[in-house]
Parts: C-alpha cells; sequence; structure tokens
C-alpha cells in the first residue's frame, strides 16, 4: 500500500521535531517507515539522504549512531540529560515513547515480513523493482572501496593477459587511487613501465615497493629487480652517451648488490669514458682486495695501467691473470703485445746507440724494460747506456738486475754480460771520482770491482793510481805488480812503477837515506831506463854516498838522453865537472862515454818494455835515438875519442899522471868536500 503526499508531510514534521529533540542522536527512519523508497548512506562523520537521483543536505553528525544501530536495530532511547535546557518537554505531558506513531516490537516484526513477502505481479513493478532493491546488502565505504579496488584489479589482471597494456595501466591507476598502501599494485606497475621502457617511472614504483614492505623487500624481489633496473637503465643512457648519468645508476646498482661483478665493470666502463681513470684504478684496487681470483679484474687493472703507461704494472697484471686462467683470451692478448713492443724498443734502442744517440736510445731501452722486464739483456744495453751517459748509479742497479733475473748462473750469456757492464761501470765510476778528487770513494768503488773479478788488471792500475794519489805509494806498489804479474808487456805499467819507486827514492833523499834512495832510483831505472830524471835522481843520491865514478856515470847518461840541461843537471855538474865545460864532459873526460853507454845498455836490453808508456812512445824513442845519433856523429863524438884512443895506443903510455890532471883531481875532491859540509849543515 502506498502512502499519500499528506502522510509524507505529517511524517517529516515528526521526524523533524524527533530531531530537534534527540539532539546529536541518530533516528533510524526505517522503524516508522519500511517502505520508503530511499536510501540512508552512513559516513563516518555525517549522513546524507539520497533520493532518486538527487542528493539531500547532509544531516548534522552524532555520535556512535552505527554502533547504536548495529547493535539493538533500533532507535536508542534519548535521556532527559540529553535534551537541550531550553528545549526540554513538558514531563508530565511527555510519555516515555519518543513519538506517538511509534510502533511496539510485534508491529515491527509483521511489517518486516510484510516487506520480505515477495509480491505476485498483479502489484506492479515498482514494487518489484523497490523489493530487490530492498534485498540488497547495505555497504560501507570501506566495503564500497574495497569492491572497487578489486574489480579494478581483475580488470588490470585480464587487460594484462589481452596485451592491453594501457587498459591494464588505467585501471592499475585506479586501484592506487583507492588503496595507495598496496605494494602489489605499485609492483604491477612497475612492470608495465618496464614494458613500455619507463625506466625511470619503474624505478620509482619498485622504490615505493621498497617501501611498503620493507622486510619482505629481499623475499618478493624487489631489492635485486630494483638492482637490475638501476642496471638496465643506466646500460640504456650509456649506450646514448649519457655517462655521467649512466653511472650514476650503475653506482646505485652496485651499491645495492656490492658482489655483482657486473654491475661494478659497467661503472668502471663509465669512469674509463669519463676519462676518470684514477678513481677507475681506485675501484679496480678495491675490488681486487677481495676478489683476487678473478682473472677479468686483472685484465681490466691491465689496460688501465698501459693508459697510464705503468707498462711495468699492465705486465705483470697480464701475467697473473694467465697465472689464474691460462687460457684467458684478453691476458695472452695483451702479453703478447707487450713482448712485441718490447723487442721492438729493444731493437731501436741498439740502432740509436750505435748512431751516438745515446738519450734516445736510453729511452727506447727503459720502454723495452717497462714492457717484458723478464727480459735480463734489456737491463744490461740500459746500463751500458747510463754508464756511457755518467748515471752510474742507475746502471748498477740495471747490472744488479739482469744478474738477478739470470738466477747469477755463470753460464748464462746475459749474466756474464751484466758483470762485465757491472765491472765496467765501477771502474768508470771510480775514475770520475778520481778526477773529481775524491780518491778515497774512487778506491772504494775499485774494491767492489775487484772482488768480483780478481783477474783485471786495469783495476788494479786504477787503484794504484788512486793510492799514488793518497801517498800511500806501498799499496800502489802492490797493485801495480799484481797488475805487472797480469800482463807484463804492458809498459804502462813498467812507467807507472817507476813512478812508485823515484817518489819513494825522493823521499828516503829527503830522510838523508841516500842507500835507500839509489835502491828506489835502480828499480826505477830498471822499469824506465830512458828517463833523464831518474838517472839524474840517481847520480845526485851517490854523489851525497861520495860515490863519484858512479855519480857522473849516471850524469853522464842524463847527458846522453838529453841534449838540453836542466836546473837539476847544471847543480849536479857544477858539483861533479866543476870546471869542465858541457860540451867537454862526454869527449873531455877519459872513457865516460864508453861507461855511460854500457850503463844505459844494461838496463835498457834487460827484459824491460820496449816503450814506457805515457812517458817515451816509440815517436820519443826515435828521437832519442837522433839525439844520441847527433852526439856521436860530433866532432867531440864518440870517433874523435875513438881517434884519440888509437893516437894513445900508438905513443908510448906514462905510468905517471901529469901535474894537470892531479891537480884538476885534487880541486874536484876538495869542491866534493866542501859541497857536502854546506848541505850538511
Amino acid at each position: 500500500m502506498r502512502r499519500s503526499s499528506s502522510d509524507w508531510s505529517n511524517l517529516g514534521s515528526d521526524y523533524d521535531e524527533a530531531r530537534r529533540k534527540a539532539n546529536q542522536v541518530i533516528i533510524n527512519v526505517n522503524q516508522f517507515f519500511p517502505l520508503l523508497d530511499s536510501e540512508i548512506r552512513v559516513y563516518k562523520d555525517k549522513m546524507s539522504y539520497l533520493g532518486d537521483n538527487s542528493v539531500g543536505k547532509p544531516l548534522r553528525p552524532f555520535p556512535n549512531v552505527e554502533g547504536a544501530i548495529e547493535k539493538s536495530g533500533t532507535l536508542p532511547s534519548i535521556k532527559e540529560e540529553e535534551v537541550p535546557p531550553a528545549e526540554a518537554p513538558d514531563t508530565q505531558t511527555e510519555d516515555s515513547t519518543l513519538f506517538a506513531t511509534e510502533l511496539d516490537g510485534e508491529q515491527q516484526q509483521r511489517q518486516r515480513q510484510a516487506t520480505s513477502t515477495p509480491k505476485s505481479a498483479a502489484t506492479g513493478s515498482h514494487d518489484d523493482e523497490w523489493t530487490a532493491d530492498r534485498k540488497r546488502k547495505i555497504l560501507t565505504m570501506k566495503q564500497t572501496v574495497e569492491e572497487a579496488v578489486a574489480r579494478h584489479y581483475r580488470d588490470a589482471m585480464l587487460a594484462l593477459k589481452q596485451g592491453d597494456d594501457l587498459t591494464a595501466m588505467r585501471k592499475l591507476h585506479r586501484c592506487i587511487a583507492l588503496r595507495p598502501d598496496d605494494a602489489d599494485f605499485y609492483h604491477h606497475r612497475a612492470e608495465l613501465f618496464v614494458r613500455q621502457c619507463d625506466f625511470r617511472s619503474a624505478i620509482a614504483n619498485y622504490r615505493k615497493c621498497m617501501r611498503l614492505q620493507p622486510e619482505a623487500a629481499g623475499s618478493a624481489g624487489y631489492w635485486d629487480r630494483l638492482a637490475f633496473l638501476y642496471l638496465f637503465y643506466g646500460q640504456t643512457l650509456f649506450d646514448q652517451g649519457y655517462y655521467a648519468e649512466a653511472l650514476e645508476n650503475f653506482a646505485k646498482a652496485s651499491e645495492m648488490q656490492p658482489d655483482n661483478v657486473a654491475y661494478q665493470t659497467r661503472s668502471i666502463a663509465c669512469l674509463t669514458a669519463l676519462g676518470r681513470h684514477s678513481e677507475c684504478l681506485a675501484l679496480v684496487n678495491k675490488r681486487l682486495e677481495t676478489n683476487n681470483s678473478n682473472p677479468d679484474l686483472y685484465v681490466m687493472r691491465a689496460r688501465l695501467h698501459f693508459i697510464f703507461k705503468s707498462y711495468t704494472l699492465a705486465y705483470y697484471d697480464a701475467k697473473d691473470a694467465l697465472a689464474i686462467s691460462p687460457g684467458h683470451s684478453g691476458a695472452a692478448q695483451m702479453r703478447d703485445y707487450l713482448f712485441e713492443s718490447a723487442r721492438n724498443y729493444g731493437r731501436q734502442a741498439v740502432e740509436l746507440a750505435i748512431n751516438g744517440r745515446l738519450r734516445e736510445a736510453h729511452k727506447k731501452a727503459s720502454l723495452a724494460i717497462d714492457m717484458d722486464p723478464s727480459v735480463a739483456e734489456f737491463h744490461v744495453r740500459r746500463a751500458a747506456l747510463n754508464r756511457r751517459l755518467g748515471d752510474f748509479n742507475a746502471a748498477v742497479e740495471d747490472c744488479l738486475m739482469a744478474m738477478d733475473k739470470c738466477d747469477h748462473d755463470p753460464a748464462s750469456k746475459p749474466f756474464t754480460d751484466a758483470q762485465r757492464q757491472l765491472l765496467l761501470t765501477f771502474n768508470d765510476f771510480a775514475v770520475e771520482c778520481y778526477m773529481k778528487g775524491f780518491y778515497e770513494e774512487s778506491v772504494g768503488l775499485l774494491e767492489k770491482a775487484i772482488k768480483a773479478e780478481k783477474e783485471e788488471k786495469a783495476l788494479y792500475i786504477n787503484r794504484g793510481d788512486c793510492f799514488y794519489r793518497l801517498g800511500r805509494l806501498q799499496f800502489a806498489q802492490l797493485d801495480y805488480e799484481q797488475a805487472w804479474d797480469l800482463d807484463p808487456n804492458d809498459s804502462s805499467i813498467g812507467l807507472r812503477l817507476s813512478l812508485v819507486h823515484h817518489r819513494m827514492g825522493q823521499a828516503a833523499f829527503q830522510e838523508k837515506d841516500f842507500a835507500k834512495s839509489v835502491d828506489c832510483l835502480t828499480r826505477a831505472i830498471e822499469r824506465n831506463p830512458l828517463c833523464h830524471h831518474l838517472w839524474t835522481a840517481r847520480g845526485r843520491s851517490r854523489y851525497f854516498q861520495t860515490d863519484l865514478k858512479n855519480a857522473q856515470v849516471d850524469l853522464a847518461v842524463a847527458l846522453l838522453l838529453k841534449a838540453e840541461l836542466d836546473e837539476a843537471m847544471r847543480t849536479l855538474l857544477t858539483r861533479l865537472f866543476p870546471s869542465v865545460p858541457t860540451d867537454k864532459i862526454l869527449t873531455g873526460t877519459t872513457g865516460l862515454r864508453q861507461k855511460a853507454e854500457k850503463e844505459l845498455a844494461r838496463y835498457y836490453q834487460s827484459p824491460q818494455p820496449e816503450s814506457p808508456a805515457g812517458a817515451a812512445s816509440q815517436q820519443q824513442q826515435q828521437q832519442q835515438q837522433q839525439q844520441q845519433q847527433q852526439h856521436t856523429d860530433s866532432p867531440d863524438g864518440p870517433k874523435a875519442g875513438k881517434e884519440r884512443r888509437r893516437r894513445k895506443k900508438r905513443a908510448p903510455k906514462s905510468s905517471i899522471p901529469s901535474v894537470a890532471e892531479c891537480a884538476k883531481d885534487r880541486q874536484l875532491n876538495c869542491d866534493l868536500v866542501r859541497d857536502k859540509s854546506r848541505l850538511g849543515r
């Protein structure tokens, strides 16, 4: 039975009066009007009356409305204290019921049964629609949202199966808008972004998933998937030439999975493309500290060292990579390239050294050693170049390294070459110190060389020269004699020995040990009989020994060797031949020239060096022979003496000397005594 419009107006006025009296209490109008063709939807803070295609004004909010309705199913009773004082009704006229039209429990039950009873076809279609709508369950806001989310999610999955990505994306957007705290929706949407190559949006959705479910990020695969997306997005940027942006994504992927070599490898590739090789090398070194069994890392570091021109480090990295994986193609290729380049540089160094371009040859030799430091011959070549350039310390280091790389095998040719170069380096270094006046340092270097090679005469000669400069004549004599034993035919050694003995004789003369002085000078003359200074010095020592005849012979030999007189010879001539002119000494004195020639022949024909090197060369000998020939061919020379001897043989010889000769001898003796007494004072 349908109600009239007047009944609806009366009910509305009663309803307003009830609301006014209830003050904050919601009244279930269905208990009064079960056949009301309307729907009341309850919200958290208000109620709205919804009619046919129209929305009523919201009612005032009332507390605990849902709880009161759900518990009792009826309107809660209104207490007196809930009614405002200004509007409180008269208690004498007011009964316990709220409205006069309120139905009791039995009436309400009958009314519900009546509404649940199916209508006959005669009642009309409007009643059937109202009954069907009435049977629907009234949903809360939360239930409505959940139902909408489920419906959109089903539609999205169906669209995904059908390949309709746009529809699926739109439905997932609605799901996320209705339920923004569900990680599955972001996961599906991220995968849709991946299919559309929108990696940035996909990364943002996966990050949202990880924030919503941080404890399940690893088990759900969000962590690994996000790392892979960083890698994939970085690779796309890298292919497009955006190396800085790609490096940022690769770095994030490496931070998420530090054990994944591929991620760090891509970061290294970006750093290399950006030219930041130092950072790249540091990253590889850090990786090798934790994982030293990966040959790819060694090859990568070898290439970086090659970029920095650290060829030796590149060589050892390639060698380590091959030790881990002998068949590694990248390491083998790097090693072969270094070997071939080293040999090319070695050949260029030899050619440049032959042409005298030592500096350029040294650079090429250094490159050869850097690219293949295992070859000892390269060190030997660079040692020779360093020695010729005067860098003796570097030459010694190269020689020692070459011998170490040969395992000190005496049968190895590089070892013998390195040893030879080491000796030459010590010798040249000692000579350099000798030229600068560092004789002690020179002796130390030569001692090292002699310790390594005891059969090299030049080392003994040079050390003897150093001792000679230091005044250690006995040590110098021993070194010269050792060199003489190794090579008796070397005239330079005899010259040095004569110098040592001459100096020792001079020292003995200063100490007035004339016997020792004569002995030392005799040894000096044995080593160098063509030096007139030695004969003059020995004649002077014999003069002070009062051995005047031998002193005159020594002075005569000195005159034979040198026609021009020096100061020492003039002084001695005035003492030995005081009244005899210089040009008459050899010719005027009976038999003096013959004695001098005999004395010279005694030393000169002995098994001595033919020519003392450094003091009397072959040319000087020829000049001396020419001078002797000139003396012989002179009017007062040996021919004139021979003529006089022939005449003397023919004439009767007197056994009594003449007065003049006796006077001369007496005067000579007086002069000798006077000179001795003067020297003694």
